[in-house]
């Protein structure tokens, strides 16, 4: 395609530069990982203009529908399986540091954990999932999914953990997890989910890496922020319940 149907049909009527078509090329060629010297996708035809290099199939509705449907489906998966396996480990992690109770401590706080982990999980995941099934993509709307997720799952696990403790024991519990905590990591994992499905990349494991890493830092935030995560609970339940 020559420079001049370029200058036609993009910008119709408006005066642009070569370089400004240049740089949209240079745009194109970084978000496909594309290499000008030796390049898959665009290939530049000198004092002409530009060459597409790939095949090109089109794809009908029915398959576009499903395609989505499937990379949907596949981070709720992942963002539930990790969150079901991250609860798990820190449950049994928190069981064999509280040294007392034994093995029943462990299993009984892997299993809890393991069920709040498994809520936010699916929480974000399937906010995340909504997002790409309602844009048709995977765009900076997956962040916000992710974030109302994360708000439902601080929001239930805040409140059972307060009232189910107040239920059992009577006591209060006070500060736990909650809302501003689910707000944070959602926003997280949500920028991970982007950034590797922009790219359209395969959700696990690059997805899961990706969203422990930015949990990680978003944990810091939380933490010189005032929060309280896994860790903060349990000591504020151990607190609230003393010796008994």
């Amino acid at each position: 395609m020559s420079k001049t149907r370029f200058m036609d049909e993009v910008w119709p009527g408006i005066p642009v530069t070569d370089e400004a078509l240049t740089q949209c090329i240079r745009t194109l060629w970084r978000t496909l990982g594309d290499d000008a010297a030796n390049p898959r996708y665009i290939q530049t035809v000198p004092k002409h203009g530009y060459r597409f290099l790939a095949e090109v199939a089109v794809e009908d509705a029915p398959e576009l529908a499903a395609r989505r449907s499937s990379i949907a489906g596949h981070v709720a998966g992942v963002f539930t399986l990790s969150g079901a396996l991250a609860g798990i480990l820190g449950g049994a992690f928190y069981g064999a540091l509280a040294g007392t109770g034994g093995g029943a401590t462990i299993v009984v706080l892997a299993a809890l954990v393991g069920a709040l982990g498994t809520l936010a999980g699916a929480a974000i995941g399937l906010g995340m999932a909504a997002a790409i099934a309602w844009r048709e993509r995977a765009d900076p709307s997956v962040i916000a999914g992710a974030m109302t997720g994360g708000v439902i799952a601080g929001a239930l696990g805040s409140t059972l953990g307060r009232d189910g403790i107040g239920l059992l024991t009577g006591e209060a519990l006070g500060r736990v997890t909650g809302i501003y905590e689910g707000l944070v990591l959602g926003a997280a994992v949500g920028l991970a989910g982007w950034l590797v499905l922009r790219e359209n990349a395969s959700p696990a494991p690059r997805l899961a890496c990706v969203a422990m890493v930015l949990g990680l830092v978003a944990g810091f935030f939380i933490d010189i922020g005032g929060g309280r995560l896994l860790g903060g609970s349990l000591y504020a339940l151990q607190h609230s319940l003393g010796d008994t």
